[in-house]
């Protein structure tokens, strides 16, 4: 079951990215405000502070309190596909608990 919630996660992540694609052809970077602009359209809370975007809310808050690792999971999936099918490399999402936020944050490598 496992393996078809991250394959779920993945193509929902590559999805949201082709139907909200910020950039114009051939640019090749993403702005941490365009990739903050995506998230937002899905029901995240992002803020953009210097190099990091924090989530401050979890759309799927109801299901993670009872499921928690699993919605985590599902939330590094599909937030790491959507920035690869988006092209960015310059941030990288990861796992950074806290309370009343997102499981998910996302930074620049050296950030």
């Amino acid at each position: 079951m496992l393996d078809a919630v991250r394959r779920s996660a993945i193509e929902a992540g590559h999805q949201i990215a082709a139907s909200t694609a910020p950039r114009a052809a051939g640019q090749s970077r993403c702005t941490l405000s365009e990739v903050a602009h995506v998230l937002a359209l899905r029901g995240y809370e992002p803020h953009v502070h210097e190099d990091t975007i924090v989530l401050s809310n979890c759309p799927f808050h109801t299901l993670a309190r009872d499921h928690t690792e699993l919605v985590c999971g599902l939330n590094l999936d599909l937030i790491t596909a959507m920035l690869q099918h988006l092209g960015v490399h310059d941030l990288q999402a990861g796992l950074d608990p806290a309370p009343h936020r997102c499981c998910v944050t996302l930074t620049t490598p050296d950030g």
